[in-house]
């Protein structure tokens, strides 16, 4: 008989395989509003793996969570995704992956400066794939 936990894993595991992009709102190029990072923040469902108040459940917590610190982390773990978490470089403009930053940088006691859109384009940037090299002539 299987164990509660491994229900429960199994469960989680089915819903993630159900999980497909979901479409945002138009967030604009350059300049999301002021305010947008919770909106974003539920409307993408980070807060259906991080909780609502940023609790964490699937996803790891978010109050005190030192991890945050590294704005340039931040950003590519929402642009990439990594371990469990989907990226959202594909769905989400600069300027919306900066908001959502600032948004966990800022909330639940976190106290982490607001993350700018150029920065998370270098963050980008930097996790882009290198360029083929050109086939010598």
């Amino acid at each position: 008989m299987r164990s509660r936990a491994h229900a429960l894993a199994a469960g989680f595991a089915a819903t993630a395989l159900t999980l497909s992009p979901i479409a945002l709102p138009a967030w604009g190029q350059g300049a999301a509003p002021a305010g947008d990072g919770a909106a974003i923040y539920n409307s993408a469902g980070c807060s259906g793996c991080h909780g609502a108040n940023g609790e964490g459940g699937l996803g790891p917590s978010f109050p005190g969570n030192a991890n945050l610190a590294d704005a340039a982390i931040v950003a590519s773990q929402i642009i990439n995704g990594g371990g469990e978490m989907p990226g959202f470089g594909d769905t989400l403009d600069d300027a919306a992956i900066a908001a959502v930053a600032t948004y966990i940088r800022g909330t639940w006691g976190n106290t982490f400066p607001p993350v700018t859109a150029e920065e998370v384009a270098a963050a980008r940037a930097a996790s882009a794939p290198a360029a083929p090299a050109a086939p010598a002539p």
